[in-house]
């Protein structure tokens, strides 16, 4: 039988997948972050910038366990992390996802929504904005009956730097 994360430490929290040669066109916004609407031959058509972002599925509820990463004593006298976890400096990520093995589908490019709720780029809610999320998955380490999903901060509205 499968071991299975507890029940009482799970949350509820949304996934993205990235969806792998799909882009969306950024469009044009006002000063409160609305797509600014052009009319052409009578029809309403957003403005775009001649940009495009990658793209994401529509997140999916979830619920899972998740704890925020903590650097304890595990660091030298200038406050630098000298552990690894799955090859990453424990520094580089900021949350670990527990879920029971082929539970959700996620991988090192999902995007997770734990404390926010996920938010669109239109009114349909066709088009998710990637710096609505949480989370991005940084490393996906399996085990027998577990995946251990390695995590890091978005800083709101940007990308954190991952060099």
């Amino acid at each position: 039988m499968a071991l299975r994360t507890a029940l009482k430490n799970r949350q509820r929290m949304w996934y993205a997948l990235q969806l792998d040669g799909v882009f969306n066109p950024v469009y044009a916004t006002d000063a409160d972050g609305n797509i600014i609407y052009d009319t052409i031959d009578g029809q309403q058509v957003a403005r775009e910038t001649g940009n495009y972002e990658q793209a994401y599925t529509k997140p999916v509820e979830f619920w899972g366990s998740i704890g925020m990463s903590d650097t304890g004593n595990w660091t030298d006298n200038y406050g630098n992390a000298k552990i690894y976890v799955y090859g990453i400096d424990i520094a580089d990520y900021d949350a670990t996802l527990i879920m029971s093995k082929d539970e959700i589908p996620i991988e090192e490019t999902s995007l997770i929504w734990f404390q926010h709720e996920p938010k669109y780029k239109d009114e349909e809610q066709t088009i998710v904005d990637p710096l609505s999320a949480d989370y991005h998955v940084r490393r996906v380490a399996p085990s027998i009956n577990q995946v251990k999903y390695l995590l890091r901060r978005l800083t709101r509205g940007t990308w954190q730097n991952e060099s």
